[in-house]
């Protein structure tokens, strides 16, 4: 059943963000810098973008602010226009302050001028205390919903959650489900817990869902469907987002978590083996395409008025997504010929199978070539730094566990006619349907965007780069001959006919070296 309109008189998307005022939440972030761009570029005549930046890490929220305009995810609105920083107008404030922590004047401003509010702020850490997960995904919620109470024009409040919010469901519709714990309950019970009895009491809250993160987001959906019902409300639910597609440009990302963590440890001859069900998709889609359908969530919202909250469910789709093991298999090639810098292995491994050998895999692809990697930072007076690389891995790596190692089905029904009602301009402008997606050149952009924009490798050296993956891969040769030699010797103090085998293959070894040209030095072993 249709949930919009039948009608052909909308206004477009772009005809309808003209002039708007928009506040947004977690600008600074990686899905919200991409959506603030987003609207500058494609909708020139946009009024004020109000975005909400607080103190963090020791800098201010104007330093924070100076950061995000010199980010080079405005390389290419910089080009087109010259006046798109005059409407960026920075509210300094925080989520889990009532009202934001906004001042009395920016309150009014945002009260009298904002059409659109876009709430993309959250805290992604899987393992993050049960308060502090709260404080960012529930009563930062609550707190941007009593501010957009007081919005007197609001046309659209656009909530981004996660596909993963009801993970505890093997198949996901577009529908708030209710939850069988009452957020307001938990919230008022938090003002007086201690940090200790709420994580004593948080394995019990938690129960079948894998982390804090999945847990909050599930209750602030929880909390939407209870008590924002007299709010144009619609919700969002990505999976793995990744980076862009085509806009900003190719492959742009800026921030090293989720699938691009993976895919940099990767390329960087780090990860060689992770748990997965290699059935199971890599539900990653880009960045760009769940803006693009947060911004047009937002205008149908506002244009068809739904008596009750929409859900858009934003995953993979069955007909045009690759598996775990596809997408080790698109990688391994293109990130042999294009290189990282200073690279620790080959880019190359796959993953484990069966899964229950994963600790052994895991024992020696990683483990013993790092502490190897250390002593040899010892043995030449630098400080070991391997095995704490990999423990940090190996903890990333048991946090997305759950989500590679499972299999979720979702409807995408509301989704599916929201693009169906748009015009073929705005289908164009505001793109986010992943049938247009070819799966191999974007995670080729991918990797380059890894490269270029996090790792920021020199992108002319690509040559020099692919001799480290010959050095490597002969250094790799070198290793298993000399394993294999050092086993046959053992075996050549008990037999004539093995000592025999071993002084052919020990002719054999040598005349390789030769044919390789490594070091005289090395022929002398």
């Amino acid at each position: 059943m249709s949930h919009f309109q039948e009608t052909d008189s909308r206004m477009g998307v772009k005809e309808f963000y003209a002039g708007k005022g928009i506040f947004v939440t977690g600008a600074t972030g990686f899905m919200g810098k991409v959506l603030v761009e987003k609207l500058l570029r494609s909708v020139p005549d946009i009024g004020v973008v109000y975005i909400l930046v607080r103190q963090k890490r020791g800098k201010t929220s104007k330093e924070r602010l100076e950061d995000l305009l010199s980010s080079r995810v405005f390389d290419v609105l910089k080009e087109q226009s010259s006046n798109w920083m005059e409407k960026i107008k920075m509210v300094e404030g925080a989520l889990e302050q009532p009202d934001l922590g906004l001042s009395e004047e920016d309150l009014r401003h945002v009260s009298d001028e904002v059409s659109v509010v876009f709430h993309t702020a959250a805290t992604i850490k899987f393992d993050a205390p049960l308060r502090e997960s709260l404080d960012h995904n529930v009563v930062g919620l609550k707190h941007i919903l009593d501010v957009a109470r007081k919005i007197k024009k609001l046309e659209a409040f656009v909530h981004t959650s996660t596909a993963y919010c009801q993970c505890d469901r093997k198949h996901i519709d577009e529908v708030l489900y209710p939850c069988d714990f009452d957020p307001t309950h938990l919230l008022e019970a938090k003002k007086w817990m201690t940090d200790h009895q709420l994580e004593l009491l948080s394995p019990t809250l938690v129960k079948d869902m894998p982390n804090t993160y999945t847990y909050t987001k599930k209750l602030a959906e929880e909390y939407l469907r209870k008590e924002a019902s007299d709010l144009p409300i619609t919700v969002v639910r990505p999976s793995i987002v990744g980076a862009a597609y085509k806009e900003p440009v190719d492959g742009w990302v800026d921030v090293i978590t989720g699938s691009t963590g993976i895919i940099a440890a990767f390329g960087k001859g780090l990860l060689k083996v992770m748990k997965v069900d290699i059935g199971s998709i890599a539900d990653i889609i880009p960045v760009d395409m769940v803006d693009n359908l947060i911004i047009s969530a937002a205008w149908i919202t506002a244009v068809d008025k739904p008596s009750s909250p929409l859900v858009y469910n934003f995953t993979a789709l069955p007909t045009n997504a690759c598996t775990w093991a596809d997408l080790y298999s698109i990688l391994t090639p293109y990130l042999t010929d294009n290189p990282f810098d200073q690279l620790f292995r080959r880019p190359y491994g796959s993953p484990s199978r069966p899964a229950f050998l994963y600790p052994i895999y895991h024992f020696f692809s990683h483990l013993i070539p790092a502490f190897v990697a250390d002593l040899m930072l010892r043995l030449t007076g630098r400080k070991p730094q391997m095995m704490f690389i990999y423990s940090r891995l190996s903890k990333a790596l048991n946090t997305l566990e759950y989500f590679t190692c499972n299999r979720w089905t979702w409807s995408r029904d509301n989704t599916e006619q929201l693009w169906s009602l748009m015009s073929p301009e705005d289908q164009e402008l505001f793109n986010f349907n992943l049938h247009q997606v070819h799966l191999q050149s974007y995670f080729e952009g991918y990797c380059r965007g890894i490269k270029e924009f996090i790792l920021k490798d020199d992108m002319t050296k690509i040559p020099q780069h692919r001799k480290q993956i010959t050095r490597l891969r002969n250094i790799r040769y070198m290793f298993n001959l000399l394993v294999f030699i050092i086993s046959a010797r053992l075996v050549y103090l008990k037999s004539e006919l093995a000592r025999q085998i071993w002084g052919k293959l020990l002719n054999v070894f040598f005349k390789w070296l030769q044919f390789l040209q490594l070091p005289t030095q090395l022929l002398k072993i």
